[in-house]
């Protein structure tokens, strides 16, 4: 059972809203609203059902969302400077995050961290009293419409249809959510001289880290005998590193989400799925090797959860198939799912 045409208008319509006419000052709401969407598909399903997220889960998706935005804007003059993301002092998180660097270089050693633990809990209790508590209030009218915030509570609750929604419309939250932080940061008055009409922050804000991609390159190309994960030939150039799941459809990395292509098979793909032969070969390879990747991945510095690369791919390929989008097939064919199919059998 899925919300009606008229209910998941409504949701978008709200979710404008807030964007519109919510009262910002700081970028806590959007990192909030980018937190329900990705943790929906992480842990959710395409049902009417709720879906309980404690703020834990939230604190520590955004010390992912934030780590990146954490090191100096390197595209201005004045040297170490890091964007700054309220109206006041510089947001807690923030800072959290430059001391956890001191100590761990990448983000997964971090969050595994004493310290990283310490600080997403403190992270928590920070979301629990501001952005989940006013997120929905426009002009002191509470929306209440992705759920009702609990003082006692350790967790929000999505109301039913809600996670639905969230999963079904991530791309276009993503895209609104990111316009407006990119927007909100530009008008700061800390940002705005120095920034001087940048505008290629948002690239900065959210696009992926590349750094590790030559360790991740080593892992697979081993795996693969040295050979394209598309087309199976033996790869005597260049070798790329290629996200199973594009980065278009889900912005952040999992380290089972990977394979090794040649250059010819990852143009030709770019950020399309891939038929849903190669979604079987892939669950094949992580069911095999899912614990080799996880333990050869420790010092790469990109999250290891083989589930929620499995989650994603599969709320991916479902998304595609309700929505029509196009497969590709090695290689140059392009062809759209039955909208009647299921793969959900693919995952048990």
């Amino acid at each position: 059972m899925q919300p009606t045409a008229q209910e998941q208008l409504e949701f978008l319509q709200k979710i404008q809203l807030i964007l519109e006419a919510g009262n910002f000052t700081s970028t806590y709401k959007f990192a909030l609203l980018l937190a329900l969407s990705n943790l929906s598909i992480r842990n959710g399903s395409d049902n009417h059902h709720t879906l309980i997220l404690s703020y834990e889960e939230i604190a520590e998706q955004f010390i992912e969302q934030y780590w990146k935005q954490s090191l100096p804007f390197e595209y201005v003059n004045q040297e170490n400077f890091i964007l700054q993301q309220n109206t006041g002092p510089q947001i807690v998180v923030i800072q959290n995050i430059q001391k956890l660097m001191l100590n761990f270089p990448t983000l997964s050693q971090a969050i595994k961290s004493a310290e990283g633990q310490k600080i997403i809990k403190k992270t928590a209790k920070t979301i629990k009293d501001y952005p989940a508590r006013f997120l929905q209030k426009i002009e002191g009218h509470n929306l209440n419409f992705l759920y009702d915030w609990h003082e006692n509570h350790a967790y929000i609750q999505l109301k039913p249809n809600i996670m639905y929604c969230l999963r079904q419309f991530s791309g276009i939250i993503r895209q609104l959510v990111q316009q407006s932080w990119a927007d909100f940061i530009r008008r700061l008055p800390k940002n705005k001289d120095i920034l001087r009409g940048q505008q290629d922050i948002q690239v900065f804000l959210f696009d992926e880290q590349r750094t590790s991609l030559k360790k991740v390159n080593d892992i697979y190309m081993e795996l693969q005998d040295h050979r394209c994960f598309y087309c199976q030939k033996k790869i005597h150039g260049t070798a790329e590193v290629d996200h199973f799941i594009p980065w278009s459809y889900y912005q952040q990395d999992t380290i089972h989400n990977f394979v090794i292509a040649d250059r010819k098979c990852n143009g030709a793909k770019n950020n399309f799925l891939a038929d849903t032969s190669f979604l079987i070969r892939w669950l094949a390879r992580n069911q095999k090797y899912g614990q080799e990747i996880h333990t050869a991945s420790k010092n790469i510095g990109i999250v290891s959860n083989q589930k929620v690369s499995e989650n994603i791919a599969q709320w991916a390929y479902q998304r595609a198939i309700n929505n029509q989008s196009p497969i590709w097939i090695p290689p140059k064919k392009f062809i759209t799912l039955d909208h009647q199919q299921t793969l959900y059998h693919l995952f048990e």
